[in-house]
């Protein structure tokens, strides 16, 4: 592929995570400014649910085939079709389980209607996901932009006017379903018509090639969604669903921003996974600088929700929610641990490793859960983020001990570090010398000042010059080296 056409699909994946964070931050702040926080605890509670529940639902097929894909492009429309009939089966069995769970866990009538009715989202869900993999593979990046866009256009207005005009969680759930099933058939007919084609009657050995891992990256994608979304279950029942809001203010700007790492994920997954079995000596070599380039977005984006919580939260969700403020300061730094933890399970999936990262992953929720016991009680929110945070380092250390003993060095934080501190520099600058300048305008400089490095990195990495993301990182000499080599070719032309 050219670096002309990857920069322009990663450019679409990057609107892509635009639109999915304007839309999620946009309707946030509306609900918590016209609503409060009470109907945004309730819309953060229905989301984990529904989250956690597809999960399972999807039964791991999404991810599956993103690998999959990659590895056999001979029988990618059996695969399609193969993975399309395994993930709506599951998804319409899990649907009754998801709303008698909900029932014993004795919320109120109004949360048990709500949370009925986001059963109903599973099997579109499903085949959004599927569609959304295979246009990926297909490099058919536009139309994965469309239909996010098309469900934004949906969704968004429409809550927006009921929520102006007093309505609940029950309506605000009801568009939410609605257009995910909307925008999930205009992905599978984009899928269909103009990338990869689907064959509807797949064999019984294309699905019993897929029954086998789908179950272990089942069962991997629901302990992961459980472990990210068990505080806000958790709080709801230990905490007033106030608390809840609180939270999910900061953990849905966390969300939406990990989206980036998930994209580059389903961008680069079936790319590791041919590399890795056609040439595994190489290991990730390949793709150090990518690395390179989706660290220098998230490490600066940690960074500066670190540093500014104060105006972010003030800026998107008004001065009623101060108690969020130290809460996203903790998810800042569990931002940086998540990016570096869901890409190290990339790479153990990608090089079919996944029994391994399902071996791993249950020490997340159960650090989390633990530490969640112990300070819910005492620290309400802020005890739930720093349960968050102790279960991504559990994953993220192990996952990095095994993927540098099983596939090979990489020197991961030499390609996080330097990108992390250039947002330490920058952004303590502005924290120190900017205190004259209004709370809008320092977050808006550091913004753009991040945007030029980011740039910058993009060039590097798309051009292909020597001055890469990091210098001395497997290949890439350092000056003191090739200055070495020079001398060295000096010496041998001489002799000659």
């Amino acid at each position: 592929m050219s670096a002309r056409k990857t920069g322009l699909q990663l450019a679409l994946l990057g609107s892509d995570a635009v639109v999915f964070l304007t839309s999620g931050i946009v309707l946030y702040g509306v609900i918590s400014r016209v609503a409060g926080s009470a109907l945004l605890g309730q819309y953060t509670l229905v989301l984990s649910w529904m989250l956690v529940f597809q999960s399972i639902g999807s039964f791991g097929v999404p991810e599956l085939l993103m690998r999959e894909l990659g590895r056999f492009p001979q029988d990618r429309s059996e695969h399609l079709g193969a993975g399309l009939v395994l993930g709506i089966i599951a998804s319409v069995v899990v649907m009754p389980i998801m709303v008698a769970v909900s029932r014993v866990a004795g919320y109120d009538g109004t949360m048990e209607h709500a949370l009925a009715i986001a059963a109903l989202s599973l099997p579109g869900a499903m085949i959004l996901n599927v569609a959304r993999s295979g246009l990926i593979v297909g490099q058919r990046i536009e139309f994965v932009f469309a239909t996010r866009l098309f469900e934004f256009l949906v969704v968004l207005p429409l809550n927006v006017v009921l929520l102006f005009r007093g309505h609940g969680i029950e309506a605000l759930t009801t568009v939410l379903v609605v257009g995910r099933a909307a925008s999930s058939m205009l992905a599978l007919y984009l899928l269909h018509r103009h990338a990869l084609r689907v064959t509807w009657r797949p064999s019984r050995a294309s699905l019993h090639t897929l029954l086998s891992p789908a179950v272990t990256f089942a069962t991997s994608n629901s302990l992961g969604m459980a472990g990210m979304h068990l505080n806000v279950i958790m709080l709801s029942l230990m905490t007033p669903v106030a608390t809840v809001g609180h939270y999910g203010a900061a953990y849905k700007l966390i969300e939406s921003m990990t989206l980036a790492t998930v994209l580059f994920g389903q961008f680069y997954m079936p790319r590791i996974a041919h590399s890795l079995a056609a040439e595994p000596a190489r290991g990730l070599q390949p793709f150090a600088m990518p690395f390179g380039l989706l660290f220098a977005v998230t490490m600066p984006a940690g960074i500066g929700l670190m540093l500014f919580p104060d105006i972010i939260v003030s800026l998107l969700f008004g001065p009623n929610f101060v108690e969020t403020v130290w809460v996203l300061r903790v998810m800042g730094v569990f931002y940086l641990v998540c990016c570096f933890d869901a890409l190290l399970s990339l790479v153990l999936k990608a090089a079919s490793l996944q029994r391994l990262d399902l071996a791993i992953l249950p020490t997340n929720p159960l650090a989390n859960m633990l530490v969640n016991l112990a300070l819910i009680p005492h620290a309400g929110a802020v005890g739930a983020a720093i349960g968050q945070l102790t279960g991504g380092l559990c994953t993220a250390g192990l996952r990095y001990t095994f993927a540098t003993r099983r596939i090979g060095q990489l020197r991961w934080m030499a390609l996080a570090a330097p990108w992390a501190i250039a947002g330490l520099c920058v952004g303590g600058a502005i924290v120190v010398w900017g205190g004259s300048i209004p709370a809008w305008s320092r977050l808006l400089l550091y913004g753009v000042l991040v945007m030029a490095m980011v740039s910058l990195a993009a060039h590097s990495i798309l051009t292909g010059s020597e001055r890469t993301l990091q210098p001395g990182v497997h290949g890439v000499p350092t000056t003191r080296k090739r200055l070495r080599q020079s001398a060295i070719r000096w010496v041998m032309n001489r002799d000659e």
